[in-house]
């Protein structure tokens, strides 16, 4: 019985933030309080931002959660619409390096790590970009690399490291073969000098 309380009791409160999600597609005013206060964030920072340090709705409070959920919001009021978009520009390159490093393994399971790794980073950071431009419902989801939070940061510099891992063997592959085209490489040139000396000794 319990359980079927606390069942319904997040039901209506996920029913609650996706009526308000809706609501806000006509009319931003009626977004969520968050929400709202992160578009009222990208406004005061228009393309360039107000500069750093210089967040109102950081240091007014307006903002809930500024150094966690919202940094995204700070950013654009701070840096501006450019410095936002440079954001995502340093997560797009996060993200083709991850697959570069899935493409060159020839290890399956090493490939799939490094590229479900980086499927999971980064959707982590399209959800929370997502939210705070009301994309989509809140979900408290925090912008990896850049919020502060000390479990999210863990969690992400963990996945960090699988994708690092699976880059090593890459090298370690990569340089044996490269020494044993090289020892080849010499064996045959060793084979043809006995040659050449055999054929002049029989002259």
């Amino acid at each position: 019985m319990g359980l079927l309380v606390v069942f319904g009791g997040g039901l209506g409160y996920a029913e609650n933030r996706v009526g308000t999600f809706l609501d806000s597609i006509t009319d931003i005013t009626r977004a969520d309080y968050q929400v709202f206060q992160a578009y009222v964030a990208f406004a005061n920072g228009g393309w360039t931002g107000v500069g750093l340090g210089l967040s109102q709705q950081k240091f007014n409070n307006a903002l809930p959660a500024p150094h966690t959920d919202s940094i995204f919001a700070i950013i654009g009021e701070e840096f501006g619409i450019l410095g936002a978009a440079f954001v995502v520009l340093l997560y797009a390159i996060f993200v083709a390096r991850g697959f570069t490093i899935a493409r060159r393994t020839p290890d399956p399971f090493g490939a799939l790590l490094a590229a479900g790794v980086t499927l999971w980073i980064i959707s982590k950071a399209l959800l929370n970009i997502a939210v705070m431009l009301a994309l989509v419902p809140p979900t408290g989801i925090a912008l990896p690399f850049i919020s502060f939070g000390g479990s999210s940061m863990v969690t992400v510099l963990v996945g960090v490291g699988l994708i690092l891992s699976v880059q090593r063997a890459n090298n370690v592959r990569e340089f044996a073969a490269e020494r044993r085209g090289q020892r080849a490489s010499a064996d045959r040139s060793r084979g043809n000098g006995r040659t050449r000396l055999s054929s002049t000794g029989g002259r």
